[in-house]
């Protein structure tokens, strides 16, 4: 099979003689975009093993963001919607504006790696660096992608299984202490969003949990509620009501001073209701504004850190009430099943990974405990 590689542009190309078509016909197999003569020269002589063996695909001038349109909607069905959003949304903000001109069959494990890197340098809003985390689930779903493009004949192989992906890294995980908890709560008596807080820190629930909370889902005679809803955000920021997913959607227990606090929450809202008069919108939510509306995501994390700073406490995020509450649940002695149920943990095994620190920190009283039921009183020395 003959082939060459020439300049195209700002980059390198290669053409590869790929034998004839059904009418007798001599086809070509052309593939642009190589930053290097050296990278289009490999590509070549796969092409040229490819079209020996008969595997070689092409996909003609199809771009990238063709693609991605046509794979989004013939995969939307087989997705839960909150699912297809999200693959959505990774595409729009991540990989569309870097690389949706380029060609399907021009991606290759550099480009790829590339966009990775350009991700981690400055591919968040404002410019800010994008985490590990979200740059691995961009991959996730571009890997998909071209998978099914392999799949469906349109790709001979998937780019982004030879991609450079950066490593799992565990977030830095801050947490208050049972006496800074503590004084979180003393220090915001009073405060209209007290409830909300204590929440958080008593069940671990997420921020979209708490935004998304209806009154309809919460039995305070019986002291329970019930997780299956969520606010978060689109692509533009703006307000985005779905369902959890299936390990998110739970029945949560609460103690006594949470559902004391519920009350008291519920009574201030009827009086913020009357106040209001026909300016208040029953959203059917439990934290809401002064006009019964209820509150962007972001708004609570506001919300939180003004209450947090004016108690002179170490800065956190609001994530991390749920972190500190799983925490304060292992010290207790809570078994980790029962801390998984009430997180949402889709497995045992995500909260033991998650929260292995505390765990850890556990060794010595452990062995204590064990060694004292081994040995008789007065039988140790």
């Amino acid at each position: 099979m003959s082939g060459s590689v020439s300049r195209s542009g700002s980059g390198w190309q290669y053409v590869v003689d790929a034998g004839l078509d059904a009418h007798g016909k001599r086809r070509q197999h052309r593939r642009r975009g190589f930053a290097t003569k050296k990278l289009a020269e490999a590509a070549m002589v796969e092409a040229q093993s490819a079209a020996l063996h008969g595997e070689l695909v092409t996909c003609g001038r199809r771009t990238l963001a063709d693609y991605l349109e046509q794979w989004l909607a013939a995969v939307q069905a087989s997705l839960e919607p909150a699912g297809y959003t999200n693959y959505r949304i990774c595409l729009t903000l991540y990989v569309l504006p870097r690389l949706g001109h380029v060609q399907l069959a021009a991606l290759t494990p550099l480009t790829l790696s590339s966009l990775y890197a350009d991700l981690l340098r400055a591919g968040g809003r404002g410019g800010r660096p994008l985490s590990n985390t979200t740059v691995r689930l961009v991959h996730g779903v571009v890997r998909k992608a071209l998978n099914d493009a392999v799949l469906w004949g349109l790709l001979s192989k998937n780019p982004a299984l030879r991609a450079a992906v950066p490593k799992r890294r565990r977030p830095v995980m801050t947490v208050w202490t049972p006496e800074q908890a503590s004084a979180f709560l003393a220090a915001t008596t009073g405060d209209r969003m007290q409830a909300c807080w204590l929440l958080a820190l008593s069940t671990g629930m997420r921020r979209g949990e708490l935004a998304g909370l209806s009154r309809s889902d919460v039995d305070l005679e019986r002291g329970r509620l019930q997780v299956t809803s969520q606010r978060t955000t689109d692509s533009d920021y703006q307000v985005v009501t779905k369902e959890p997913k299936a390990s998110s959607r739970r029945a949560v227990a609460l103690a006594a001073h949470t559902v004391a606090a519920l009350r008291r929450h519920s009574a201030g809202l009827a009086r913020e209701r009357l106040a209001a008069g026909a300016a208040w919108t029953d959203s059917g939510l439990v934290f809401v504004d002064e006009l019964g509306r209820g509150l962007h995501p972001q708004r609570l994390t506001d919300l939180f850190q003004q209450a947090s700073d004016a108690a002179g406490l170490p800065r956190i995020r609001l994530h991390d009430l749920r972190h500190t509450s799983a925490t304060l649940a292992l010290v207790a002695g809570v078994h980790p099943k029962i801390v998984q149920e009430r997180l949402g943990h889709a497995t045992i095994s995500m909260t033991l990974d998650t929260y292995s620190h505390v765990l850890a920190g556990m060794q010595h009283e452990a062995a204590a405990q064990v060694e004292a039921l081994l040995m008789p009183r007065g039988a140790q020395g």
